[in-house]
């Protein structure tokens, strides 16, 4: 099920613009004048099923790369507890 209409293209590059600023990386992202991340998904069906797959592919997604396993466990709980905030009430 795609949530955004443009896509995953676009949101792979907007979440990795985020990613990178919260990171501690270029601020491209935050300087675009971008509501934050959990508001802009408040129209957006995110229900139990769809939800459980967010923290799964983050669980999954960092497995091959050389990041430290406590960034990586910090990493996972960040984007659940994000998950979580966008989950249809």
């Amino acid at each position: 099920m795609a949530l955004h209409r443009s896509g995953t293209a676009d949101m792979r590059i907007s979440l990795a613009g985020w990613l990178s600023a919260w990171l501690g990386g270029p601020k491209d992202w935050c300087n675009q004048l971008r509501p934050c991340l959990i508001r802009l998904h408040p129209s957006l069906p995110i229900y139990a099923d769809v939800h459980a797959q967010w923290p799964e592919a983050t669980r999954r997604a960092p497995e091959p790369s050389a990041i430290g396993p406590q960034f990586v466990a910090q990493l996972r709980q960040y984007l659940t507890q994000i998950a979580d905030a966008m989950a249809a009430r």
